[in-house]
This record gives structure tokens, sequence and C-alpha cells, in this order.
């Protein structure tokens, strides 16, 4: 019996043959069998749900489909004289359009510059500018850029910072534009009317259609595309942003027309941060890219229009040098400062009762009525010879002049005054390195999301490293990435000082305090056997987890004068040995490092280390030698990358009083340059002063954690050098991940 409901013509005429020699029984199966049976090309019936359903999917489709189609744009209330005018002059486009910005009237000085913007765009070139701050260079610059567009005088724009973040609220300034402008919307409708058809909602892109053809609109986080409706007389124009540190090469777009672009505007704003203006070689590095890739983007087809609206943080920074028409002549920088001109001697002898006025006022807690009253009396005199940038800006109800107004930034801060507002930026440390600045309050500032004693969650190796003195241990602990992100986690005094901040002429208890009128071998061993037997035993968490960790390694200073014999002794019948590290700095150049110990010294894993034996006739444990310069050139550029660089070195999450003496001891030593007698340059540390003693314990103990670390494999695989090798017998691969084997 066949046990199918559907079956075919034949299979039913054999059903009917044999039901006819059937049984009364079987025959009332097949009856039964036959009732069910559909004919296999009729619909199935639908219930009355599923009828209204699929009707409803139908109309929901059908209104979907409709609400998509944008229609053709609403030419209808294009102001045609406004948009003519404002095609021709970008100072009138910027006035008329963006009332609520520039509100103020445009010095002449403004007037200038917008002129040389709107030449470049249409002509090609560069133009760096560094105005005060609040001049308002960035805003003119971003709303020139998209005029470039609208206009049809550029169809791709690169916007680019310094960082991501700084990159993706330009392209969040200009999406706002684009949504909330009214006079935008109706002038330049047929250009913005794709996107603002979007409502600012990025998965609309993909189903937008204008009679059934897609328009092609992209609206996301790092680009947008004005789309095209067929027509439509506009061009498709493309804005995209990039940090300057990321992917800039590479940039392109394909239009609907299936036509590849390339990036023939650029605006780089503010393009370097506080760390990388102190340093040097990061300088030159933006500069390069600035310089090379940036300004590469078009790929030769068109000449390229590139803007700078830039902040001048420190001399001979990024900012400084594009603006600096001696150093880069090509950017035709604009440097110009909130006082051109400042008033004669006599006015300024009269400023300066003035300061003191205002000043008395401060002391007091009284309103500055009297002191405005002092400018107002005397305001012809106080002016005499001065020459302003922007004489509109200033406060109508609290101060008379923009000279009145820059008057008060002068005397509230000299400094910020000169960096901020004439652009000549002054610093309380002279600038006699060739590599870094390191500044002890910001040092103080670069924390971690991290507490003391907290192991971070991207660190894998945990090291220490004591510097050894004769009145007291200094010693720091460092949680380390494999990628080489450091992470100071701990860093103190033996005996403890019960303070964060002391210096060698203040230690509230030393050694010989602890242990009495010993010798000086003695106390530093029973000193060390002491701080040691803690540091092992300190436990590290991350967070709330239960999972513990420990120190991997403790290097320490085995050349300090006196106690050198005395600590290899120590060490060598040490209980916690295997987790000492003897080390000594060596900080003269590489060759003469390379022969250093009459041939002892051995390759070990790490960069820039070596280990070597202790001298003939004296037991101990193995010594890493440190390229000290090199070291400490490599930490130094850690304490300046940006906190989310992948090699940055952070301190733990507190207040900046904490960290200020880890600052000042970065700030005792500067890099330069030195050049040997073939020519060859190498880099080598100095004092910053002159003469007396220098504290820089803890600059010493942040080198020693990170060369160390570097033996347990953090910064990546590196390649091992030949040094100490007697023959070139292919060896077994040896992996050494701390200290060499005891030599006794």
């Amino acid at each position: 019996m066949m046990a199918t409901s559907k079956i075919s013509d034949a299979d039913l005429l054999t059903l009917l043959e044999i039901s006819s020699k059937a049984d009364a029984k079987e025959l009332a199966e097949i009856e039964k069998l036959v009732a069910g049976i559909q004919p296999s090309n009729v619909e199935p019936k639908l219930t009355r749900e599923e009828k209204m359903q699929a009707a409803s999917d139908k109309a929901r489709k059908r209104r979907v489909l409709a609400s998509q189609d944008i229609g053709l744009p609403p030419l209808e209330f294009c102001n045609p004289e406004r948009r003519k005018r404002s095609d021709a002059d970008l100072e009138y486009h910027l006035k008329e359009f963006y009332p609520e910005t520039f509100n103020l009237a445009f010095s002449d000085d403004h007037q200038r510059i917008i002129k040389k913007i709107q030449q470049t765009i249409e002509e090609g070139g560069q133009a760096a500018i560094a105005l005060m701050r609040g001049a308002g260079k960035s805003s003119i610059l971003l709303r020139a850029v998209l005029w470039a567009v609208l206009t049809g005088r550029r169809r791709f724009v690169c916007l680019v910072a310094a960082s991501d973040g700084s990159a993706h609220k330009l392209m969040k300034t200009l999406k706002k534009i684009i949504l909330t402008n009214s006079k935008l919307q109706a002038d330049y409708a047929a250009e913005l009317h794709c996107l603002i058809s979007l409502g600012g909602q990025s998965n609309s892109c993909k189903g937008q259609h204008c009679e059934g053809k897609k328009t092609g609109v992209v609206w996301e986080a790092k680009q947008i595309s004005s789309g095209h409706i067929d027509g439509v007389e506009t061009s498709e124009f493309v804005i995209s942003t990039v940090s300057l540190m990321g992917d800039v090469r590479g940039q392109q777009y394909v239009t609907t027309s299936g036509a590849t672009i390339r990036p023939d505007c650029v605006l780089l704003d503010d393009p370097q941060t506080k760390a990388s203006a102190k340093s040097k070689p990061g300088t030159r590095d933006r500069l390069e890219i600035c310089n090379g890739d940036v300004l590469k983007m078009a790929g030769g087809q068109k000449n390229m229009a590139a803007f700078c609206a830039c902040t001048i943080i420190r001399k001979n920074d990024l900012a400084d040098m594009l603006v600096s028409r001696e150093h880069s002549p090509y950017w035709r920088g604009e440097k110009v400062p909130c006082v051109k001109q400042f008033p004669n001697d006599d006015a300024m002898a009269l400023w300066a009762e003035f300061q003191e006025q205002y000043e008395a006022e401060l002391d007091i807690d009284a309103p500055h009525k009297g002191s405005k009253q002092f400018v107002i009396d005397n305001y012809k005199a106080m002016h005499e010879g001065s020459s302003m940038f922007w004489d509109a800006n200033y406060d109508r109800k609290a101060e008379v002049s923009a000279l009145h107004k820059a008057m008060i930034e002068r005397a509230k801060d000299i400094d910020s005054f000169n960096a901020e507002l004439q652009l000549e930026p002054t610093s309380d440390r002279p600038e006699s390195s060739d590599l870094f600045i390191l500044n002890a309050e910001e040092i103080a500032r670069r924390i971690s999301p991290y507490k003391r004693h907290e192991m971070p969650n991207e660190a894998d190796v945990i090291t220490a490293f004591i510097d050894v003195g004769h009145e007291f241990l200094a010693y720091a602990v460092m949680g380390f990435s494999m990628s080489g992100k450091g992470y100071l986690i701990d860093r103190a005094a033996f005996p403890d000082q019960q303070t964060e901040y002391f210096s060698k002429k203040s230690l509230n208890r030393n050694i010989e305090d602890l242990y009495g009128q010993i010798s000086i071998e003695d106390g530093v061993c029973r000193a060390m056997e002491e701080l040691v037997a803690d540091l092992v035993t300190r436990e590290y968490r991350r967070g709330d987890s239960d999972t513990v960790h420990s120190i991997d390694k403790i290097g320490f200073d085995i050349a300090a004068p006196v106690t050198t014999r005395a600590l290899r002794s120590w060490a060598l019948f040490s209980p916690y040995r295997s987790v000492l590290v003897p080390m000594r700095g060596h900080g003269k150049r590489t060759g003469q490092f390379k022969s250093k110990g009459n041939g002892r010294l051995r390759r070990t894993r790490g960069i820039d280390v070596g280990m070597v034996s202790p001298p003939d006739g004296e037991r101990g444990l193995r010594e890493l030698s440190v390229k000290t310069n090199e070291w400490k050139t490599r930490v130094a550029e850690g304490l300046c990358l940006p906190e989310t660089d992948a090699k940055a070195i952070l301190l733990w999450n507190d207040s900046p009083s904490t960290h200020q003496m880890v600052g000042e001891h970065w700030e005792s030593e500067i890099p330069q340059y030195r050049e040997t007698a073939d020519g060859n340059k190498y880099i080598q540390w100095v004092a910053s002063t002159s003469g007396g003693q220098i504290d820089n314990e803890y600059l010493d103990c942040m080198v020693g954690c990170s060369a160390l670390a570097s033996t347990l494999g953090v910064w990546g695989h590196q390649p091992k050098s030949n040094v100490g090798q007697s023959d070139t017998t292919k060896k077994k691969k040896q992996d050494y991940y701390g200290v060499s084997p005891l030599k006794c």
C-alpha cells in the first residue's frame, strides 16, 4: 500500500485497477487514502491569518521601497543670487551661511588669509596657518573645504588629524553642518539632497534610490559621499578622515559612474600631540608624512590643495616648522600673533600699573571695575603704537578693547599668553637636547587605569630593578606586554622613607640607621637580603582575579662603588639567586660595547644587552651588561609616546604629585648626538645641569626594568648577535629567558 498522500496520475490508475480485486476491508482503506490525495499541481489552501500576513509583508515592502525613493532635489527653495555670490566668494559664503560661527567682523588678516585659502583651493598648493587660540582657523578651513566640494572646485577632501579620535570629531562636526544648516540645504540642495535624505541614518544608504535607480550615497564614520541622481548636474564628491599616523596611503573612491578618484584636497587639523611635540624624532617622522604621504595623495593627476591649521606647542615642533618660511617655504606659512605690535614704553608703563591694580582686585575678590575704569580713563595713552590681529575680539561687557583682553591674559599667565596668543612658546628648561624634551609635570600625569601593585591586563612579564646606594636602595617594579608597553606598578626606597618625594640630601632613614655602625659592604648586603626577600614574596593580581603573579626577575646594580665584590658574593650564595640578575651599565658606543671584557661578553636573549662572566679569580653569577644610552633613549621615547601606543610607558593611577619625583629624575639627564672621528653618530645621555649631585635613581630603575624585560622576550624576537662567539661552528639553538648558568 502506498503511504504518500501525493501520487502521480499513473499511480492513481494502478491503484484503481487494484481496487477492483480488493475485498471490502482493503477497499475501505483505498477509499480513505484517495480521499486525502491532493493533485500535485494544486496550490495548498492558505488560512485567513496566512493570507493577511502575506498581504502585510507585501504592503510593508512597498512602503519601504517608496520611502527609499527620495525623489528629485527641491530646487525651488534656492536663492539664486545668494548661491551665485557664494560660489564666487569664500568670505561671503562664510559670513552668509555661518553667521552664528562668524558673528564678529573679520580682521584685515582674516580677509587676507581667506583670500589665500580660496586661491589655494582653485589653483592648488599648500598653506599652513597658525593663529592665536580662538581666532577661528579650524572653523574657517573646515567650512572652506566643504565649500570647495559643494562648488565643484574639488571632488575628494581628506581630513587628517593627530589621532583617530580627533579625526572622528572633525567628521562629526561636518555631518552636523550638513544636517542642520538650512541655508546650505536650500542653496545646495542638488549637491546635498542624497545626504540630507538619510537623516543621519547610515543603514539607509544601501536602499536609497531616485525613481528606481540607486544613488550610491555613503554615510559612514570615516567617509561620506554625496551620491548621484540622474538628470541632476552635480559633481559627486567624497570626504574622508584619517589619523596622520594611521593609513594615510591608499585613499581612493569609486564613483557611481565607475571612475576612481583620489584626494585632491587635504586639511591637516592640529596634526601633532603634546607628546609628539616633545620628541624631535617624532616631529621629523610627522613632517616626513606631511610632506610625503599626505601631499602625494592626489597621485600626480591633479595639483593638490593642502591646508594645515596648526597650534605651536614648542619651539621647532611640527607646527613651528610648517609655518616657518625658512624651513618649509612651500607651505607658505601664516603666523599672526594676537598682539602684532605692543604699545610704546610709556603705554607699557601704564599697563604695568593696570596689572598691579588687576592683581590687587584678585587678592580681595573684588570686581574689576576699578582696573577697567583705569583703561577707559587712559585709553588713548595705553593704546599708543599698538597693533592687534583682531580688534573686534573682546567682551564688550568686561573689556574695553582687544588689547585690554590680551593684557588681562598676559597678567594671568605670561607663559600661556606667549604660547596660546603670541605663538612664541617659552620653556622653563633650555632646549639643549637633539632628541627628547622631557618634562616632569607631563611625565607625572601619564597615568594608567591600574592601581598601585595591580597587575595590568596587558602585562605578561614583571621585572624589578634595585639601584644600589651606600645610604639607601631605590627600587622599581614594572609590568610589560610582549609588544613593549610598560607600566610602573610600584617604586619606593629601602629603608622606607614614609613619603613619596625625597632626595639624597633629605633621607628620613638610611642603612646605618637601620643596622647601626657596620661596614658599608655588610650594610648594603643585609639591606639587599631583606629587600629581595620581601620582593620575591609580593603578589600582584589583575583586578579582582584570584590569579597571583610574582616578579619574574630582579636586577640590581653590580657596579656600585665599594660594594661590587661583596654584592657579587652575596648574590652567588643567596637563596633567591634563581631570580637575581647582576647588571652593569655600559655607556659607550656599540663598537666598544662589543669588545668589552676581553672576549667574555656572550650573546643572550634581549636587546642591546650581553652576558659577561665575573673577572678572573672571582666567583659569581654571570652579569648582564646593558647599553645604557640605547635603553635610556628607548624608555624616554616610551614616556613621550601617546598613552594608547603599543610601546608607551605609563605610571600607576595616582595623583601627579605622587609621580613628581619620577618625572624630575627623568629631567636630570638629556640625550645628545655625538660623532666619532670617522663620522658615525651615536646617542649619549648627559647631565642636564653642571656640577652638584643629581638624583636619577628612578630613571636608572626604569631603564634597568626595561632592559631586563627584554631578556624575557619583551619587544618580540630579536636576532642574536655574534658577540663573543669563539668559533663559527653551528650549535644547537638555545634560548635564554633569564640569566645564563652560574660560573663558579
